[in-house]
């Protein structure tokens, strides 16, 4: 797996956390305006779809062990995911390949937060989550579906690539304004759109040099 190397505003000498959070939360990357956080542990739980090249889920899901997060990975496919276990190990955190959702964690605690990335919709809709419980889930917008599904998630993390029905599903899903779908023909090589009913930022997602070297390096 690829991902872009950290950006060239980075002073070369400076030390870079290998993972960074904010006062808010998260950092996902950087917008327009600075650093973008999301809330993904609260009180209530959060679902978030990811329609994004793999090294995005990847960060996301590593990025979560700062927060305390224990990792689910929900694959049918644990050779594509057994890497990111394995980092999140070595790392210091807990991640677990899980084949089915039986057994899944029904909820997490302020202080052990619990992350479950679906990898391509396995995990069922309907089934309820629990408080400081995030579900990442990995997907594409295509198909009829495509709407109510972003719709079922609180915000999604989504690279359209300039594909009209892609873009078209967000600007119904999302309620977006033409600004904010020209936003979305606009994009640059490693950047996304965090889109939520009618709010929408560019964010360049990128690693910074210790996550390259640890998750992507090979």
């Amino acid at each position: 797996m690829t991902a872009p190397t950290h950006g060239a505003l980075d002073h070369p000498y400076a030390p870079a956390p290998v993972v960074q959070t904010g006062p808010s939360g998260l950092i996902v990357g950087m917008g327009p305006r600075g650093p973008v956080t999301i809330r993904l542990f609260r009180s209530r739980p959060t679902r978030l779809v990811a329609a994004a090249p793999p090294y995005v889920t990847w960060l996301l899901a590593y990025r979560t062990v700062s927060l305390g997060a224990y990792v689910s990975l929900l694959t049918g496919r644990p050779r594509d995911w057994e890497g990111l276990r394995n980092h999140i190990q070595a790392s210091g955190g807990t991640a677990d390949l899980v084949p089915t959702a039986h057994g899944l964690p029904e909820a997490g605690r302020p202080y052990r937060p619990s992350l479950i990335v679906d990898d391509g919709g396995t995990f069922d809709p309907a089934t309820p989550l629990g408080p400081w419980q995030a579900l990442l889930t990995t997907t594409t917008v295509t198909g009829p579906a495509a709407i109510q599904h972003l719709r079922s998630a609180d915000m999604g993390l989504i690279a359209p690539h300039g594909e009209e029905s892609v873009i078209e599903a967000m600007r119904r899903a999302y309620f977006l304004n033409p600004g904010q779908v020209r936003a979305c023909h606009l994009l640059a090589e490693g950047e996304v759109v965090l889109a939520m009913p009618r709010r929408l930022v560019r964010i360049a997602v990128r690693p910074t040099p210790g996550e390259h070297r640890l998750l992507f390096g090979s």
